[in-house]
């Protein structure tokens, strides 16, 4: 129960640096956040939040995964930190 407490917490925390367009996210930010995200929802987990946001932050993770052709494109999925390590 801690550790759910703790990810809310940081999810809380850091939800507005991903819809804020003046904040550059540190590399790999804008997949990985998302991608909690859309596991707590998995999880039944609710936020106080707009659903039109957390729709745009998933939105931004697909286009993110996409700009490296790894979504949708009949490939073998790579690992998203194996992209970053050779960027």
């Amino acid at each position: 129960m801690k550790m759910i407490l703790t990810g809310l917490r940081f999810i809380g925390k850091y939800f507005s640096v991903v819809m804020d367009e003046q904040i550059v996210a540190p590399i790999g930010f804008n997949v990985i956040f998302p991608g909690m995200l859309s596991l707590a929802i998995g999880m039944g987990l609710e936020f106080p939040v707009r659903q039109t946001h957390v729709h745009g932050i998933l939105h931004l993770r697909e286009m993110e995964l996409k700009r490296f052709g790894i979504v949708n494109s009949g490939m073998k999925i790579v690992p998203y930190f194996l992209i970053l390590s050779v960027l």
